[in-house]
């Protein structure tokens, strides 16, 4: 019975991954995360949002430099600082 457990829920969370990787892709973005309601505490953190959280820069050639800014906003109330920045 454990084993059988183990492989349906290897099931299960292979579906959940396909249905979001489908939706992303005849969507053309990713699916948005679920957010819970703002509470009157929250509401006063400050907040990122950024509306392109990827770029595809195509095919380029080894060695040559390529640069692109992405628009971020603070859309909470209280002040955002960003620390560290790591690319990925």
């Amino acid at each position: 019975m454990h084993r059988s457990f183990k492989r349906f829920a290897l099931i299960f969370v292979f579906c959940l991954w396909a249905s979001q990787a489908y939706a992303a892709k005849s969507t053309g973005t990713a699916a948005a995360p679920i957010k819970p309601p703002a509470s009157p505490a929250s509401q006063e953190r400050p907040t990122l949002e950024v509306p392109e959280m990827t770029y595809d820069f195509g095919e380029i050639m080894e060695g040559v430099e390529v640069v692109h800014e992405f628009k971020a906003k603070n859309t909470g109330k209280s002040v955002l600082k960003i620390d560290q920045v790591r690319p990925g």
